[in-house]
Parts: C-alpha cells; structure tokens; sequence
C-alpha cells in the first residue's frame, strides 16, 4: 500500500516529526519570538493557519519547517527510488494521510523511527531507516529520501482540500459508474477529469494518491481502469513515468512488471 494512503503511515509520519523535526524548530530563535509573542491559549490557531499561507518571507513556520528537511537530506541515498516490493496489495478500509491525512491516536504502537541502532547514524538518516523499517513492518511502501520534498509539502497543503476533492471525486464516481438513475448517469471520463482537475491545485504529484486512494475505496477503479488512465498522461513509459511517478511505480507493484 503507498505510504500516503496507509494508515499505519499517518501514525508513524506524525511520530517522526514529534522525535526529528518539531523539536529542532522548537529551539530557533525565530520560534520562540513567535511563542512569546501573542497569548495562542486566546488568539487560538487561525493566525497560524494564515500565516502558513503567507509567502515564505513573512512564513516563520513555514521557513522553519522548511529549513528542517533540508536537514533531512541523508549522506547515502538509499536505492530504489522510491520502489517498494514490500508493499501489500490487500485494500484499505480507511485512514491514511489521505483520509484527510490519518487520525491515529498517540497511544498506538506503531513507532517509526523505534529502532535507530548504533550512535553514529545521522537524524536524517535514523529518519529515513526507521520509515523503511516501520513500513516493512506494517506492509505500506515506505517513503524513500527522494520523496522527501512531498513529504515537505504535506504542511502546506489544506486538510479542508483534501476534504473537497474527495467528496468531489466520490460524487463523480458514483455518477459515472454506479449512478442510482439514468437521469443522474455521468459521461465517460468524468472521474478522470476530475483526478486530473485536482492534481493542479495541490502540489506536485500529490494528487497521483487521490487516484491510488480511489482504487482502494471503489471496485470500478481497478487494474484497468488505472492503465488506461495512466496512457493518457504520456504516449510511451518513460513519458509517463516523468508525469505521474507514484502511481507508475503503484501500477507496476499491482501488475508485476
């Protein structure tokens, strides 16, 4: 299962970043000028919520959250680009980051990052080691140092979206495959618009897991229907490998290749 769908993921992402990146921030200059700077018990979160979405000039989080995974840069990248043949293939009931980005509770088990051995292993790379192990663990494809810049991105992005393009792309699904009447049958190729529509507002390559999310949660979205999506995004592999990375390597887990 890909790790942003996995609901294991979402205890174990929010895991790693109470040990590797909160703390580090936490201890910046700029992050206590901001914790001392207003009363947040009254002002409550919405001047952080406006703030994130501010450029970075004026983003004191974001510009820190920012700087922190530059850090998480290991000294070996380790192999397989972001390929994982531990992945399982049984579908998810729900969850995940992309159940508006996992609900897991603090006293779950599941801990990324619990077996960092030997002293002399860089945060990044502790980081890095702990998810592959988590993932081999608990069966999701694990995020590789590669993908760190779209794990970076999940900041940035507004659970409320993700709310919105799911409840859309529910209601397109259900229109083109298992509408109730004639007179509420979508067109062809509705949903696939609908993917495509949603992958321009969220950062790049995240909206290739909304696709990967759906195949979970509807039958109709299956093996073929994810081919034939995928030809649309390049007429030959390579094309579509560069458009569409995650759900190119998705496809080629399920089919083998």
């Amino acid at each position: 299962m890909p790790f942003l769908v996995s609901p294991a993921f979402a205890i174990d992402f929010t895991r790693s970043l109470r040990t590797f990146i909160l703390p580090v921030m936490r201890k910046s200059r700029r992050y206590r000028a901001l914790s001392e700077g207003q009363n947040w018990a009254e002002v409550g979160a919405k001047p952080l919520i406006d703030m994130l979405r501010e450029e970075e000039v004026n983003n004191v989080i974001g510009a820190m959250w920012n700087l922190r995974w530059e850090d998480m840069k290991p000294a070996e990248k380790p192999a397989g680009g972001g390929s994982n043949k531990t992945a399982s293939g049984m579908k998810a009931k729900k969850g995940g980051l992309f159940g508006l980005f996992g609900q897991g509770k603090d006293g779950d088990k599941n801990k990324a990052g619990s077996a960092q051995k030997g002293s002399t292993l860089s945060e990044a790379d502790k980081l890095w080691d702990g998810w592959r192990e988590a993932g081999e663990r608990n069966g999701y494809a694990f995020p590789f140092a590669e993908d760190r810049k779209l794990l970076q991105n999940l900041m940035f992005v507004n659970a409320g979206t993700i709310g919105r393009a799911i409840t859309e792309l529910t209601h397109l699904y259900r229109q083109e495959f298992e509408p109730a009447s004639m007179a509420e049958h979508g067109r062809e190729g509705s949903l696939r618009d609908g993917f495509n529509r949603w992958a321009t507002k969220l950062p790049a390559n995240m909206g290739e897991f909304l696709v990967m999310r759906t195949y979970y949660k509807h039958k109709k979205v299956d093996i073929e229907y994810l081919k034939k999506f995928t030809t649309s995004h390049g007429l030959t592999a390579p094309e579509r490998k560069r458009s569409i990375p995650y759900l190119m390597r998705f496809v080629d887990r399920l089919t083998g290749e």
